[in-house]
């Protein structure tokens, strides 16, 4: 299988398609951090274990489906990559202080830092930043999968549907994990200004909350379950992610534990236009991230 830059699937502009107001972490310098415990790493017990030090690497599996107008679903192009997520200090801002998150692509050296804090009331996100758009040659290498044997004029379309797909995916990804930048503030009354409420605590079945009002971000408790994963069998709880900004043909789902992220499943679609605007088929996205390593300082209560 072919190993392609993890960013493909996280580092994507915001989404014209989407309504045009979805935007990502961009890639950035990592900022000055301080490697040394603080208040904030014991409020891990509460559920996130947010303790400086804490490691967990995923598995990502992006399979891509296409159908031609009229057609069968042809068979699925499969797309693996890694992930490495570690706590490696704290930043401050907004006059407050954040734990700070480092996603990272341990083949490319490639990395985005997410600020963190917690209380009893929940998990928040310092709201990200806007990304730059995906590398071309990530797209390019999907393409080159997808449609090798295929006429310069489909190629270009295949690229186009890609590169919208992907948006998608990122769009997507960043809701679940990181709430979505938007020009106003948290939408839960315990959120501070410049943060999103991820989590509220405490979880439990049906429970539903807004990440943000403008654009609408809802999440949704669907149940407690237990996974199994690459690094084992773990109990999390699924949640179910809306928006205005998603049609029918978007779904993302994302299940957290006291272990931290468990596993992520978005999908996604698009139709495949030629350089005349006709369709000429529609593409399906699949992504699953899954746990594949961790590595607590201090193992939380369950």
């Amino acid at each position: 299988m072919l190993r392609m830059n993890p960013l493909v699937l996280v580092g994507a502009a915001s989404i014209l398609t989407l309504a045009g107001c979805v935007q990502l972490m961009a890639p950035k310098a990592a900022p000055e951090v301080r490697a040394f415990a603080s208040p904030l790493a014991q409020e891990s017990s509460l559920f996130y274990p947010l303790d400086i030090g804490n490691h967990w690497g995923y598995e990502n599996t992006l399979s891509i489906v296409i159908t031609p107008t009229g057609g069968t679903p042809g068979d699925p192009s499969v797309f693996e990559s890694a992930l490495d997520v570690d706590l490696v200090g704290t930043e401050e801002r907004f006059g407050r202080q954040y734990t700070v998150q480092r996603e990272s692509d341990p083949q490319n050296g490639y990395s985005s830092d997410f600020l963190y804090r917690q209380d009893k009331t929940g998990l928040f996100n310092a709201d990200p930043e806007p990304s730059t758009s995906a590398r071309a040659h990530d797209v390019d290498a999907i393409v080159a999968r997808l449609g090798g044997a295929a006429t310069p004029s489909v190629q270009r379309a295949y690229r186009a549907a890609v590169a919208r797909l992907m948006e998608k995916q990122a769009a997507l990804r960043t809701a679940a994990l990181h709430g979505a930048r938007s020009a106003g503030i948290g939408a839960i009354a315990e959120a501070l200004s410049g943060e999103i409420t991820l989590l509220r605590y405490p979880l439990a079945v049906s429970k539903s909350w807004h990440v943000r009002e403008d654009p609408l971000f809802v999440y949704t408790v669907e149940g407690q379950e237990t996974i199994d994963l690459p690094a084992g069998r773990f109990s999390g709880w699924r949640i179910r992610i809306d928006s205005e900004l998603f049609g029918p043909d978007v779904a993302a789902h994302v299940w957290y534990g006291h272990d931290g992220l468990l596993r992520l499943e978005l999908q996604a679609a698009g139709e495949i236009t030629d350089d005349t605007g006709a369709v000429i088929g529609t593409m399906v996205s699949d992504q699953i991230q899954a746990l594949s390593e961790i590595s607590l300082v201090k193992k939380n209560p369950s």
